[in-house]
């Protein structure tokens, strides 16, 4: 295992892709009741992305043992989750009427969960790590969590521990490992694809493919028995970790137009949460109807992921998403404390 990851053209292409899909799913996510084909895709969407993108930024927590590791992820991880718990809880209560401003930190809002999911997997890293068959006991994990009904929203438990096992599996991956997916999976990746998409759409109700996918609602709370969730989800692993497969193995390998912006894929996927439910609550289905709509949701997607990732963005929200005004307040906060120890000393 090496002790830290080069920057990959490939890794950087695969992140802007998988994050994009994210910005699509969640702009088509209010209108796929709409449309049954729209419903069904978008919850094939949700079967690889997430894990995909999961899987990707496990390969990257290989120097976890480092010192100062757990700084760093309470940095860039923690401290931006509780910033933009904040930020989202009172914007929502201005964007929608009547709803009253409440943040509770163990209930992640929106796309959050992910932040807070990230966190938590570092950490379980200092375990796990020292397990034998880490990948499998969290599988088996994955598989009892939804007997619990507990678990559900309250710090995102259900879906810290359905999609952990994506995280050890890209955490153990060795770029070998990633030429193999490539190798094996290229010349049928897009017939997996579609495989993945007919297998789910056909063999599960669309409402229960939603929820299994999503990974954050008990069985019981789906309606189905312990037996059944159990075999269900494990059903939906198994096609999530051949559609993630496939996916990236249709990556590209090579610098593309967006490599650079898969760098800043945490501001697209941060930012684009403000960003999609202004729109519909503006009144987004009022001004196109039918296919229209559809071709709009497409366009706002591709004006959204490349404007949140250009550079006046990324500059003037640095300071919240990466952490960057916690380092600046620790380290400020350290020179007044050497300043004033050393007059104090001074005077004696």
């Amino acid at each position: 295992m090496s002790n830290s990851i080069q920057r990959d053209p490939y890794l950087d292409n695969a992140r802007f892709l998988l994050v994009s899909l994210v910005v699509l799913g969640h702009m088509l996510s209010p209108v796929r009741g709409e449309h049954e084909l729209i419903y069904q895709f978008n919850n094939f969407l949700s079967l690889f992305r997430m894990p995909a993108l999961i899987f990707v930024t496990g390969f990257f927590a290989k120097s976890y043992y480092k010192e100062g590791y757990v700084e760093k992820i309470f940095v860039k991880l923690f401290i931006p989750y509780v910033t933009f718990q904040y930020l989202f809880g009172y914007y929502y209560s201005l964007l929608y009427d009547g709803r009253s401003f409440s943040v509770d930190f163990l209930f992640p809002q929106y796309t959050l969960w992910f932040l807070l999911a990230l966190f938590i997997w570092n950490c379980l890293l200092f375990v796990f790590s020292r397990l034998k068959n880490p990948v499998f006991i969290s599988l088996i994990i994955a598989l009892l969590i939804g007997a619990s009904e507990r678990a559900g929203h309250y710090s995102a438990l259900h879906r810290v521990f359905v999609f952990f096992p994506f995280f050890l599996m890209g955490f153990y991956a060795t770029r070998e490992h990633l030429d193999k997916i490539k190798s094996i999976f290229w010349a049928y990746g897009v017939l997996f694809l579609v495989l993945g998409f007919l297998l789910l759409s056909f063999f599960v109700d669309n409402a229960d493919s939603r929820n299994l996918v999503l990974g954050n609602r008990s069985y019981s709370r789906m309606g189905f028995s312990f037996s059944e969730g159990v075999f269900l989800r494990s059903f939906v692993i198994f096609l999530s970790v051949i559609t993630m497969l496939s996916f990236l193995s249709i990556v590209p390998r090579k610098m593309t137009f967006f490599t650079k912006l898969g760098t800043r894929s945490a501001y697209i996927y941060i930012l684009h949460g403000f960003l999609v439910r202004t729109l519909y609550e503006a009144g987004l289905r009022d001004w196109f109807s039918g296919y229209e709509l559809l071709g709009a949701i497409f366009a706002i997607t591709i004006f959204l992921i490349f404007v949140l990732s250009t550079k006046p963005v990324v500059n003037v929200t640095r300071f919240a998403i990466e952490g960057a005004g916690a380092v600046w307040i620790k380290d400020n906060l350290l020179s007044v404390s050497r300043r004033f120890k050393s007059r104090v000393f001074k005077s004696y």
